[in-house]
């Protein structure tokens, strides 16, 4: 019945309850509907918007209210609007965005560089715990060397934020050894990764520095 009024009031265009030519009207009527129904609806707004060519943020309000549907698409835009939040210094919306993404699902490709930004989002929040969870799964499932690669430096990062330094140094530097055998390049991100550790830490920096020599007598 709320519908059918605000479709009669010219608010909302028949047959299409998405169609408002108002952002507060359209949350008002959402408001006023079962929530199962306004899930649904939320649903098919966002599809619109994406149609119509919206910010990933705009189309991400309405995919956060709305059950996943397991489509690449959704899973896209919740990762763009999730980077334009940290960039704004919305983490928590960010983390929002990506908790969503995971529960869309996304593909299994993707997973590994989803779980590595939700572990970066928590980093930003200063949740080191939960970034440690995080990318350590990130970790566990990146098959691509570039995207492991990233997966352990953002846990460098978490396990600094947790105290656990020892740790951190024996890892990164396991990752070290196996990002060298595949690409040195890859090698030399996450020794620098060790060089801006070391910048206030002493302890770290006297690991890269020694990992620094060896490569330059090595090669």
């Amino acid at each position: 019945a709320t519908l059918a009024r605000l479709q009669d009031a010219g608010t909302l265009a028949p047959g299409m309850p998405a169609a408002l030519a108002d952002d507060g009207l359209r949350l008002l009527a959402l408001a006023a509907i079962p929530a199962a129904s306004a899930a649904l609806m939320h649903q098919r707004i966002a599809a619109q918007l994406r149609a119509r060519g919206a910010l990933a943020e705009e189309i991400a309000e309405h995919l956060l209210q709305a059950p996943g549907q397991e489509l690449a698409a959704n899973v896209r835009s919740l990762r763009e609007a999730a980077r334009a939040h940290r960039r704004t210094g919305e983490i928590d919306r960010a983390g929002a965005c990506l908790q969503r993404a995971l529960r869309e699902p996304p593909e299994a490709r993707e997973l590994p560089g989803l779980m590595t930004e939700l572990a970066e989002t928590h980093l930003g929040g200063g949740r080191h715990e939960r970034a440690l969870h995080c990318a350590s799964r990130a970790l566990e499932l990146a098959e691509d060397p570039a995207a492991r690669v990233r997966a352990a430096a953002v846990r460098f990062r978490a396990q600094l934020g947790c105290g656990a330094i020892e740790r951190a140094l024996a890892e990164i530097q396991a990752e070290i050894e196996i990002a060298d055998r595949v690409e040195q390049s890859l090698a030399l991100q996450l020794e620098r990764e060790l060089v801006r550790a070391g910048q206030t830490n002493a302890q770290i920096l006297a690991v890269a520095l020694e990992r620094r020599e060896r490569r330059r007598i090595d090669h």
